[in-house]
């Protein structure tokens, strides 16, 4: 609850409107860090999320 989106097996974090509200620059640095660790973990080189969502918002 409060995630941009199921986790499945990855952290939870807040959307980005979330960490905005926030307004803690070390804790968007800590999740950008584990995100990054648990991407390279199963292979994601890159992301292009949230700017687009490959997966339900395919184009066309």
């Amino acid at each position: 609850m409060g995630a941009s989106v199921a986790a499945g097996s990855f952290s939870q974090w807040p959307e980005a409107l979330g960490f905005a509200a926030i307004g803690d620059e070390a804790l968007v640095r800590r999740f950008g860090d584990i995100a990054r660790q648990e991407y390279r973990a199963v292979g994601i080189q890159e992301a292009l999320s949230p700017q687009a969502d490959l997966a339900t918002e395919p184009s066309g």
